[in-house]
């Protein structure tokens, strides 16, 4: 039983990995990694480098948008990223999203 310590280790730093993944998006920004809660258990876009994203790349990460959104951290990293003009637009297709799927509305600080 010499090596049941060592895997014990693992199932339970893989459980935590699966856990995590599952749960929270890992999203990289100029400033750091921020956690955004994932709005379904899916393992896609668990981990993205937002650090250049293009207003075209957001719109194609749209349920990203959402969780960030729904996490009220959009003006932190989106708009962070991004001049005031991209950021309005996004703010704009953000909320047209939310509002079509029925998420809470946003409230902006501008």
């Amino acid at each position: 039983m010499k090596g049941f310590g060592p895997f014990l280790t693992g199932v339970i730093v893989g459980g935590l990995a699966v856990f995590a993944s599952l749960s929270y998006h890992f999203i990289r920004t100029n400033d750091g990694v921020e956690l955004v809660p994932k709005q379904s258990p899916v393992f896609t876009e668990t981990y993205v480098d937002a650090r250049n994203f293009t207003p075209a790349q957001w719109a194609e990460h749209k349920s990203l948008v959402a969780a960030i959104t729904r996490a009220n951290k959009l003006e932190k990293i989106v708009g962070g990223q991004m001049g005031d003009q991209i950021g309005d637009q996004m703010h704009q297709a953000v909320q047209g999203f939310t509002e079509q799927f029925g998420n809470a509305p946003m409230n902006p600080q501008r």
